[in-house]
């Protein structure tokens, strides 16, 4: 599968421009190494492995990809997929146990303004 980032409008990368602000290099090489992952090895292996899900009640294409970092800090990568084409629409820090629907939204609308 192919790995592209979501472009705004206006030609911003903000899943580009979030990781390149992280603070923590070890951070960020694990959202890469994971996101690298989901390029190499498709859905179906990190599905099995426990590292992707579909967002629940969503009903556009949109998943999660997990990411685990050392002190419980956990990241998700929410991509939508089109044909054989993994679209990276937002990442940010799971603070909570839920994902918050702020975050979903952000993802379903930028997933809409590519479809």
């Amino acid at each position: 599968m192919e790995i592209e980032h979501y472009v705004s409008p206006i030609g911003k990368m903000p899943t580009m421009e979030y990781l390149h602000n992280l603070p923590d290099e070890k951070q960020k090489k694990k959202i890469y190494d994971d996101i690298n992952r989901l390029e190499i090895f498709g859905r179906q292996l990190l599905i099995a492995a426990g590292k992707i899900g579909k967002i629940k009640g969503c009903s556009e294409n949109i998943w999660e990809l997990r990411t685990s970092c050392p002190n419980n800090i956990i990241y998700r990568t929410l991509f939508g997929v089109i044909n054989e084409t993994i679209i990276i629409l937002n990442i940010f820090n799971k603070k909570e146990e839920k994902i918050r629907k702020q975050e979903i939204f952000k993802s379903l609308s930028r997933f809409k303004q590519i479809i």
